[in-house]
Order: structure tokens, then sequence, then C-alpha cells
């Protein structure tokens, strides 16, 4: 039985009782003792095609393995062979991919607050478990502060906060795709995807592309790699439109990037990268949305940037990074913690190539074993960086940098060398402070991170005025206000695990 809603099936506890419940119970009567156990292996036993219902449980929940058919009918349930378009997956199940699970083009995926999605771990990289939502598609993942909804590894004992201590690349991750303009010279495919699925292709003409909604949601313990330079980001962007929502996302232990935006103009607040394994935020192929209140915790180890900052695709047409337009988001807001004075060279603040021509305001930038600040200046390209620097649309403004192995100056901080780093450190000295923004503790993996300032914090003060489209209007520097309160509490991983003081 599937009860109708203006012609909609819903693939949810409420409504698909004989569908699911029947041969669950079933299942779940013939289960052993190993079925009571918060974490065990699921052996598809019933297929609904796409879906299978397994009789065993995860957490407390009832589990639901989804892969797709051969047919590629994405998340589809195929009823007497009609494919139903807009599905729920509910609280009340734990939902398991086996594999690549598309949201297909016409469709609509939505998750229900307090859900937990499972990535099932792989033999074969390139068939990683991993949700991408193609273009055209949607993904409704709309948590609540109280019940946010978590994509993590299969074997992620989430009443636990201590079962995977660190692991990463446990699964793939999440993938949204859609039709907002980039600057690649035509279609090209996202990277953690085999070129051969067509369903990766990303890019358009629609600058407010509608790709659906991303709230209070934590993505934990993934980062497949498929290949060299071929790794699978915590939440990868690609092309996706400002009709978005991307508000209260974390990603945390990823095996490479925490967040990268390939193109597109999407807008995006409150993000947290926590303990990733390479940079925490990645912006290329003409990224132009605009961000505020980013937060980056490195763990105490070699990473990558807390900003890695590329404006076009060395190898797109004929243009190369030369390609417009231009990357120019602009963020506000951000706080980015690296990985300590005994962490990996390279680990950077900030890392700007490929003619990046964005903007950082009013944030915090603390605790890197190296420098501060790279802005390419390149000799084989006939535009870089260093042009759009110095033409002044890349600017970084009204920040405060403090703790660095590099030195204690700002020309000890900027890599560059010879007169343009000169030039540089002229520019960050002008317009920036190198003082101790008196966060209230720094922690790695451990109780007593707190990166709110305190309240008589130098960066309650000399804050540039936020534009009054999409940002909020504060008058402080970084993520957390001064004295205030902590908006990644309750929500995130990190807080769940007693970190955050």
């Amino acid at each position: 039985m599937q009860i109708q809603h203006e012609n909609k099936r819903h693939f949810s506890s409420r409504n698909t009782a004989a569908l699911l419940l029947l041969p669950l119970l079933l299942l779940m009567a013939a289960c052993d003792e190993d079925s009571d156990n918060p974490i065990g292996p699921v052996e598809p036993q019933v297929v609904v095609s796409p879906y299978d219902t397994t009789g065993q449980q995860i957490n407390g929940k009832p589990v639901i393995v989804v892969k797709e058919t051969s047919a590629k009918e994405g998340i589809a349930i195929i009823t007497d062979g009609v494919a139903d378009n807009d599905i729920t997956w509910s609280s009340d199940y734990t939902y398991v991919m086996q594999g690549r699970v598309f949201v297909n083009d016409g469709q609509t995926l939505t998750i229900e607050p307090g859900t937990v999605v499972r990535g099932a771990a792989s033999d074969d990289p390139t068939n990683a478990s991993v949700l991408i939502v193609a273009r055209g598609g949607k993904l409704i993942a709309d948590g609540t502060a109280e019940e946010p909804i978590i994509f993590t590894a299969e074997e992620d004992d989430i009443t636990s906060t201590s079962d995977l201590a660190g692991l990463r690349g446990l699964w793939g991750g999440v993938i949204v795709l859609g039709r907002a303009p980039t600057n690649n010279a035509g279609d090209v495919n996202i990277e953690g995807i085999p070129t051969t699925e067509t369903r990766g292709a990303f890019g358009g003409n629609d600058p407010a592309d509608n790709s659906g909604i991303i709230r209070y949601v934590s993505i934990r313990h993934g980062g497949t790699a498929i290949g060299a330079n071929n790794e699978i980001n915590g939440l990868t962007l690609g092309a996706v439109g400002n009709s978005t929502i991307i508000d209260y996302v974390e990603v945390f232990n990823n095996e490479d990037d925490g967040f990268e935006w390939f193109g597109g103009t999407v807008d995006a607040k409150h993000l947290v990268a926590a303990f990733v394994g390479d940079d925490s935020f990645d912006m290329d192929h003409g990224y132009s949305g605009r961000g505020q209140f980013f937060f980056a915790i490195q763990a105490q180890e070699p990473a990558g940037r807390g900003g890695e900052l590329d404006g076009a695709d060395g190898n797109n047409g004929a243009q190369g990074e030369a390609s417009t337009p231009y990357a120019t988001p602009v963020v506000y807001n951000a706080t980015y913690i690296g990985s300590g004075m005994t962490g990996g060279t390279g680990d950077e603040a900030l890392g700007m190539f490929d003619n990046f021509a964005g903007s950082y305001f009013n944030s915090i930038f603390i605790d890197f074993p190296d420098k501060a600040v790279f802005i390419e200046d390149s000799e084989s390209e006939p535009q870089d960086s260093r042009a759009r620097f110095e033409e002044g649309t890349l600017k970084i403004e009204n920040n405060i940098f403090f703790g660095f192995g590099a030195g204690n100056t700002f020309r000890d901080i900027v890599l560059n060398e010879g007169a343009f780093g000169d030039a540089v450190a002229t520019y960050l000295e002008a317009n920036n402070r190198l003082i101790d923004p008196k966060l209230g503790g720094i922690a790695r993996e451990a109780a007593g991170l707190d990166p709110v300032p305190a309240a008589d914090s130098p960066a309650a003060t000399g804050a540039a005025t936020v534009p009054s489209d999409f940002y909020d209007n504060v008058s402080y520097i970084g993520a957390f206000e001064p004295g205030g309160a902590n908006w990644a509490e309750g929500w995130t991983f990190i807080s769940q695990a007693g970190w955050l003081e």
C-alpha cells in the first residue's frame, strides 16, 4: 500500500507501512542477536527497487540500503514501471548508500530533520558511496539546531564520539551540481566522479539556479580518493546557483577539502571545516558567491590551507588561467585556526592563485605553523593574482593576523619574495592588524576549543562596514561575536564531542 499525496509517493514511515514494515518485521523477527548491536554489517535481504530493507538496525533505527539501479533511475522508487520524482527520507530510518546515489534532473530528495544518512565502504574507490545532486535535481536537507541531519560512514556509532577516532576517507561525501556560470570552456565533470558518468557535468548560464536547501547538516569521515588528485570533498558545490540555501553546515574529518566551490554563485553562512586533511575552504573555476561566518580548525598535523583560492583551471581552453569571469567571492567574518606551531609547512592561512580576484574582510587568521598570505606572481601566465591585487580587485582588509611560525611582522608572514612581497606586506600592514585576538582557547580534538574572542578583544573594534545585501550587519571581526554566543554549539560534531568550551 502506498498512500497518495497530490499524485506523489513519499518514502517515509508515515505512508509506506505495507511496503516496508511488513518485510521489515518479518526480517527483524528472524535476526540473530547481532542485530541488537549499534553497528553491524548490512546484508540486503528484501529488495524494493532501488531500496533494500535489511531487518538490521543501526543505533536503534531500521536500515534502508539505497543504491542505484542499472537503469540509472537515481533515487526514484519504481512502482508499476512509473518513476516517482519526489522522495522523502524519514528520520524513522537510517539510510545506507551503496555506491553513487543520484538525485537526477527533475527529482527532489527531501531529508527530514534528525535523519542519519550513511555511506558504505567500497573496495572500489571509483564507486565510492556518495550522494550526488545532478543538474536540475534538488536536495532539501533542512535540519534544525536541535535535530541536525548527519551524513557519516556506515560504521559510525553516532552514540559515541570516539569510535572512529580521527578516521577519514571512509566514504565519499555530498556533491551538488547546478547550472550557474563558471569560467570553464563548456561542460566539465566534477572531481570525484569518473568522467564516463555524464550526470557529473556542471555549469550553465543561470546565476539564480536553485539546487535546494542544505541547512543544519553535519558531514563526517568522508573524502574517498578515486585517483591521484581526484578526491571527494566533504561538500562539493559545482556551479550551484544563488537561489540555493547553504547555512549551518559542518564538515568533520574529511580526507580532502572541507568545502569546495567549482564556479557558481551560491552564497553561504555559518560553515565549519574541522580537522580536514587538505584545505578547509577551496574556491575555483570563477566562483563569485558571498560568504559570512566561516570557521576552520586544523588538526595538529600537516594539512592544507585555510583558504585555497583559485581563479581558473590552467587547462581551461585557449584562455587558460585568464578565463573569465574571474573568481570574485567576498568573505566577511571568517576565523581560521591553523595546525599550530608544530604543524606542517605549507599550511598557510590564504593562498591566492590563477587570477583569483576575491576578498576577505573582518576575519581572524591565527596559529599557523608557516606563513599567512601567498599571492601568485606567475612568470608563465599573461595574467595572474598579482595583477588582480595590483588593480585593487583582490583585497585583504580589516583582518587580524596572529601566531605564525614564520615570524611576527607582516613581511615575515608574506610568502612572496622580493619587491612584490614587500608591496604585499606594506599593504597588509596598512589595512590589517597583527595582534592577539584573545580567543577563548585553542585545542584540537580535545576539550578546550573556544573560538569566541573575549569581550575586550581587539576583534570587537576596527571592522569594515558590512554590505547590506545578504550579509548580517555585524560590527566585529571573526566568525563569532566577542563575548557572545558560539553558533556552532549543539548541532556540530565538535560540540557533541565536548570539544567546544
